[in-house]
């Protein structure tokens, strides 16, 4: 059994939308892939995106949704 992992439903079986999902949320954050890279590195010690497996892409995409919402007006008001 996977214990300790995020409570994510069940994994996504089709991973297209996924993957267009996350090209959304970086578009939307206007990024560039030295940034992406970057942050894949911080994340998940990875710099590129094909090398994270379905749950890393699962999570990459919900901080992606979170990054995105705080910065078109969200709560991010320090």
């Amino acid at each position: 059994p996977l214990m300790g992992q995020p409570h994510l439903a069940v994994p996504p079986r089709n991973l297209s939308e996924l993957l267009a999902a996350i090209a959304v949320h970086v578009q939307r954050l206007q990024w560039t892939r030295k940034q992406v890279s970057d942050r894949l590195w911080a994340l998940f010690g990875k710099h590129h995106q094909p090398h994270l497996d379905d749950l890393e892409l699962a999570q990459w995409r919900l901080w992606l949704e979170e990054q995105a919402a705080t910065s078109h007006g969200g709560k991010n008001d320090g």
